[in-house]
């Protein structure tokens, strides 16, 4: 999901550069950061104990590989590594931007009218960037319906991030008279469960935090397994000297639950930092 034009000039405003050395070996992260990065449960469920995975508790077998740690020393240049080994990955088809996908293909567990998602950064107005339906299709009092859902906001949401400024996601909604939110991932979970289709499955992610580029599997893939998916998608890593996005192998059940299996340092950025 590349930013748009206003985002990316504005996080080009706040840059600076960093020295950079090149090293192979990344270090621990300070106490706590790295646990934050793995089990914050609104963006996704925390990954399994060990450092090497293979098969998970309800998810399918994945190559056995390593969750690597993602704390850098400071101006140091961490060099990526090969793909995850024994990963085929022309198994997997390209990943469509969340934005790019078919409305039609989302199905909220109970009826509504209308629905879309909100992108919001760093107190300007927010933008919608995916919606389907009718706004206050079947209300029995439509102009009160649509004063309700124009008065909607919320100052937190899904996908934040954006460091050092603040960015997140919404889903604002209609259903009869009613005007609703949508604004962290567990919400979406119990608003799309269960989840039988790819459009619903890139929306679940991008509300967990994660991204992907729809030019090169590698960066963007997805593939059918048993109960659901299995995703290859980037997660910031380090957000400043150096600027590192972790790929990650993920396993994406019907029932929303999101599993790591693999994680390995995918880019590094040495000479911004944001």
């Amino acid at each position: 999901m590349k930013p748009n034009a206003w985002v990316a000039s504005l996080l080009a405003s706040v840059t600076w550069a960093c020295d950079a050395e090149p090293v192979n070996e990344p270090t621990d992260a300070p106490a706590g950061l790295d646990a934050i990065a793995l089990a914050d449960l609104d963006r996704t469920d925390a990954a399994p104990a060990p450092d090497v995975l293979g098969p998970t508790d309800g998810a399918p077998a994945a190559p056995a590989c390593e969750m690597e740690p993602t704390w850098y020393v400071r101006g140091t240049c961490p060099v990526p590594g090969p793909l995850f080994p024994g990963l085929d990955t022309d198994a997997f088809e390209p990943f469509p931007d969340y934005t790019g996908v078919d409305p039609f293909d989302v199905h909220p567990v109970a009826a509504v009218d209308y629905w879309e998602v909100r992108s919001c950064f760093a107190g300007l107005d927010c933008v919608t960037t995916l919606s389907f339906g009718a706004k206050c299709g079947g209300a029995k009092l439509p102009s009160a319906c649509l004063a309700a859902f124009d008065a909607l906001d919320t100052t937190h949401g899904f996908a934040h991030g954006c460091e050092p400024l603040s960015c997140y996601a919404y889903l604002a909604g209609t259903r009869g008279d009613q005007a609703f939110v949508v604004a962290s991932a567990r919400d979406l979970v119990d608003f799309l469960e269960p989840f039988d289709s790819v459009a619903e499955a890139a929306l679940l992610l991008y509300a967990s935090g994660y991204l992907w580029w729809g030019d090169s599997v590698a960066a963007g893939g997805i593939r059918v397994v048993a109960d659901g998916w299995e995703v290859l998608v980037e997660r910031e890593g380090q957000p400043c000297d150096p600027v590192t996005w972790d790929r990650y192998l993920l396993h994406r059940s019907r029932a929303g639950k999101v599993t790591p299996l693999c994680r390995q340092l995918y880019r590094a950025d040495c000479q911004v930092c944001f």
